[in-house]
């Protein structure tokens, strides 16, 4: 299933906008960016898609405390159903009464929602699986469990991993999906530790009894994580184990540390990418489609977060190769993130004189855009140096045009102003010597 559009009325900093998230033509996944200052609602766009698919609980913490008043409505279009799912003055609705006010209905009831809303913790046929303790009942056959089509996850852009004593190695007894939109308590250390020492321990298990392809299978549940963070980063990652303790470590490079002082831009990576496998890998799905291969939406709020623009270059396009039916939509301030996007769509957020957000016509996104065409051309920053330097840039150019319309007054600060600059850097140096041989030019032909 993919989302295909959304509209806010009265939503944050949107009055009445819709934004359109178009297939990607690629054969990876199709990838969505939302771009724009600060206060534009990026981050606006992604909690509204989360509360529209969460329902009534999550609704409440994200998208109901944007809506401005009674009239205000998030309205989700998906390509199975014409218009999955509304909120209007914090209640669900279905599309026939979006645009009837005098409507009474408050109630979603169409049936098309079932399947959606049972791949979220928040309602649906996932509740029969929890026992009176709200423990997710793993005892339950797995037979019997749903088999899921499509799911969605949702990480902040504020992630962390902390160190964590692992005391129990059991299987875990939590849904897949519990916080899976809540953006900020999505990824949970314990959580990824625990599962990762149970996995271990079942792949030992597994060997003893000469279970090869059962060991195996749960060996690469971990290898998955494990690839892709090396992938990234450039160098060797793997979770580490120990004989004294139940306790997760890493093996970085060959060095054995604790998950608390990995540097924060590895925090960052691995704390969404392995928690985001963890939860694929622990949902029963139809045909069982490999991990990889599975049909999901991810909402990521700010992916460039912590990380230095090596990393920030290389993010998107393996997770836009590794899960090819995925729909991604991010957000993000990096001109690196966006130039390194060859296919999907860019959709520029601006803010206009009002102070209310806006959408601006799509971009395709396209092969060998550079960084600095992107600052340009989506983020709208024309300027290369610090604000001292550019003061002096503009100061000269003005000084400079003044002497070519006959104020020859002007030609003595122009220079002046060169030599200024030049003296800043040896970059600088070369291009106010071109900019002064120009000047001459120019001049002589006024002259």
């Amino acid at each position: 299933m993919q989302i295909e559009s959304i509209s806010l009325r009265g939503v944050g900093p949107f009055d009445d906008q819709t934004v359109e998230f178009p297939n990607s033509e690629s054969d990876g996944a199709n990838v969505q960016l939302l771009v724009g200052p600060n206060g534009a609602g990026k981050s606006t766009v992604l909690y509204s898609i989360a509360s529209a698919i969460g329902g009534n609980r999550l609704g409440k913490d994200l998208g109901s405390r944007r809506l401005i008043d009674k009239d205000s409505v998030i309205r989700l279009q998906t390509k199975t159903n014409p218009a999955i799912v509304c909120w209007k003055n914090n209640n669900l609705i279905d599309n026939r009464h979006f645009n009837d006010p005098d409507s009474e209905q408050k109630l979603l009831i169409f049936s098309e929602r079932e399947h959606i809303v049972h791949c979220t913790d928040y309602g649906g046929p996932i509740f029969e699986y929890y026992d009176s303790a709200r423990n997710f009942n793993v005892k339950q056959p797995k037979e019997s469990w749903p088999e899921y089509e499509w799911a969605i996850f949702a990480y902040a852009g504020i992630r962390d991993i902390s160190d964590v004593e692992v005391t129990t190695i059991q299987e875990p007894t939590y849904s897949p999906f519990e916080n899976s939109l809540s953006f900020v308590n999505t990824a949970q250390t314990s959580r990824l530790a625990e599962w990762v020492a149970n996995q271990e321990f079942k792949r030992l298990k597994a060997k003893e009894a000469g279970d090869l392809g059962k060991a195996n299978s749960l060996k690469e549940s971990i290898s998955n994580i494990e690839n892709l963070v090396t992938e990234i980063i450039g160098k060797s990652f793997q979770f580490a184990t120990s004989t004294d303790d139940n306790n997760i470590r890493v093996n970085l490079e060959g060095n054995i540390v604790d998950l608390g002082v990995l540097p924060d831009g590895l925090k960052s990576i691995v704390s969404w990418i392995a928690d985001l496998l963890m939860r694929l890998d622990r949902i029963p799905w139809k045909n069982n489609t490999p991990v990889m291969e599975r049909s999901f939406t991810l909402l990521l709020d700010e992916v460039d977060i912590h990380l230095h623009p090596a990393w920030q270059r290389k993010v998107l396009p393996m997770v836009q190769r590794v899960f090819p039916n995925a729909q991604i939509i991010v957000s993000t301030h990096s001109p690196f993130v966006i130039s390194s996007l060859n296919s999907g769509w860019i959709h520029p957020i601006t803010i206009n004189d009002a102070g209310r957000a806006e959408f601006q016509p799509s971009k395709k996104a396209s092969e060998g855009d550079s960084y600095i065409s992107v600052l340009e051309d989506v983020m709208g920053i024309s300027e290369w140096y610090d604000i001292e330097t550019e003061a002096l840039l503009t100061n000269f150019r003005e000084a400079r045009e003044s002497a070519y319309h006959g104020a020859s007054e002007q030609i003595t600060s122009a220079k002046e102003l060169a030599q200024q600059i030049a003296a800043r850097s040896p970059e600088l140096q070369f291009m106010m010597g071109q900019e002064l041989s120009q000047m001459e030019r120019q001049l002589s032909q006024v002259k």
